[in-house]
């Protein structure tokens, strides 16, 4: 019985599959180990390659599945593998030859973890501006203790779905993967999360993301864009923050972002009671029949939540500095009063 099992979902990924492959058969001191890869009805020459290497190293079993997206892929595999322990990988990545021994080193000596990541080394494409992809590689890696984690996923996934290794019975209790209108990895973290389950994250290395134009969060923007992501916010704030269902929400930033945000609230039944702006031409107007109002319009003693969903570089800081000066708290356990949402 191997005691990891590295699920791979695929679809026409055989321009980077080999490398994929590759690194996980050239890990060092590595526990036992299978390859579950989901092909999810690949018609390039994605089938040719698995059967190759399947012939070459009897570890590796693939799902073969008609095309329905990754999140069926997902299930598919995930249903398939054998070990407690399920290290994910994406095709068009690789994994440094430490990994597999490392991450579950880490799960075996700190049983109250459900899923371990690491740090992620981001590879540009010669021919693709990468600076967003950078910077967000960047900032993930800084998100380094689960309370971190918890707070940063509001803002962005703290993890890289290919750099986690977990504990299958544990995804299984959470509901597993889900096909939802946005990021199904993000969703899963916010389901074990809201489960009490525990994150962590190494020091060392654990996947090379490769970054080209075919990456889903570069072409699916269903799932991957803006309105995705402040869907998902929307949908799970209420679930994370009693405030926002005893006394609705204040939501700062009247923005793009910020009125996609109170329009999947209302769409939940979530009430936003305002909306607060620093543009004195905002100030004072509606935006989807809800007020704007001032900063200076907020007081210490309001009970309801306020969700900041501005995501111009250093307006955390500005609107954090300006709470704390209104005697307005931004951190807390438990009742929390503000979240940064972007």
């Amino acid at each position: 019985m191997p005691k990891v099992s590295v699920l791979i979902p695929v679809h026409n990924g055989a321009p980077f599959l080999g490398d994929a492959l590759e690194s996980v058969l050239a890990q060092e001191n590595a526990p036992e180990f299978e390859i579950v890869v989901a092909d999810d009805g690949s018609t390039d020459t994605t089938s040719a390659l698995l059967n190759v290497f399947a012939r070459r190293d009897s570890r590796l079993r693939v799902i073969h599945l008609p095309h329905g997206g990754i999140a069926k892929a997902l299930t598919a595999g995930l249903r398939a593998c054998h070990a407690p322990y399920v290290c994910r990988l994406d095709a068009d990545d690789r994994m440094p030859p430490g990994r597999l021994a490392a991450q579950t080193a880490f799960l075996e000596a700190n049983p109250e973890v459900a899923a371990v990541s690491g740090i992620v080394v981001h590879e540009p494409h010669p021919e693709i501006p990468s600076d967003g992809m950078a910077n967000y590689v960047a900032w993930m890696n800084r998100q380094k203790t689960h309370e971190e984690m918890l707070a940063a996923i509001w803002t962005d996934s703290p993890v890289a779905h290919p750099s986690v290794m977990l504990r299958r019975e544990t995804v299984l209790a959470a509901g597993g993967y889900r096909e939802v209108p946005w990021p199904e990895d993000t969703d899963l973290w916010f389901r074990m999360l809201l489960a009490g389950c525990r994150f962590a994250k190494l020091k060392e290395e654990v996947l090379v993301w490769r970054d080209h134009g075919e990456r889903l969060t570069r072409t699916d923007a269903a799932h991957y864009g803006p309105a995705a992501q402040a869907a998902m916010k929307a949908h799970y704030l209420p679930r994370f923050f009693p405030r926002a269902v005893r006394h609705g929400v204040t939501v700062i930033g009247a923005g793009p972002f910020g009125k996609r945000l109170a329009k999947s609230l209302t769409a939940g039944g979530v009430r936003v009671n305002r909306f607060v702006d620093v543009d004195p031409r905002k100030v004072g107007s509606t935006r989807l029949g809800i007020r704007v109002f001032a900063a200076g319009d907020l007081r210490p003693g309001d009970d309801d939540l306020l969700v900041s969903a501005v995501g111009t570089p250093g307006a955390r800081e500005l609107i954090r500095g300006e709470l704390t000066g209104l005697g307005i708290p931004c951190a807390g356990e438990g009742d929390t009063r503000v979240v940064f949402c972007h």
